[in-house]
């Protein structure tokens, strides 16, 4: 176990490369589990990809208990901020995550088959802060 795992996200304006907004990344939540990357046996990213406004990662989470679990995750770039992650186990929608078709204001896709897996979620990533 990492003593303080986390990763960081940042916005940057060209050319100059200069910090717009930037997000550490500690914890993610997964309906109204709170996953603390301090508590897993394991945290490593193992996709990442910028999608437009978007970016696209999922991590491979490692319980103590020996299990690991594939997250999915998407954080919007917005009016100059870097949004909090929204993420959901593997076997969510994968259309969620990937579309920019029926985007929201806030880079959510809107579309039906994605409305009611990202809902809770949402709830709970704007609840932490």
């Amino acid at each position: 176990m990492d003593v303080n795992p986390a990763f960081d996200i940042d916005m940057i304006s060209l050319p100059d490369y200069r910090i717009i907004d930037s997000i550490t990344i500690d914890s993610l939540y997964i309906g109204t589990d709170l996953l603390l990357f301090k508590n897993a046996e394991k945290v490593s990213i193992a996709s990442f990809s910028p999608a437009g406004e978007r970016v696209i990662f999922a991590l491979d989470y490692a319980y103590p208990t020996g299990s690991s679990d594939r997250i999915d995750c998407v954080i919007a770039f917005d009016r100059g901020q870097v949004n909090q992650p929204i993420c959901h186990l593997q076997s969510k929608p994968q259309a969620c995550l990937s579309t920019t078709d029926n985007a929201d204001d806030e880079g959510r896709d809107t579309s039906t088959h994605c409305r009611d897996a990202i809902r809770e979620d949402t709830v709970n990533t704007r609840d932490k802060g």
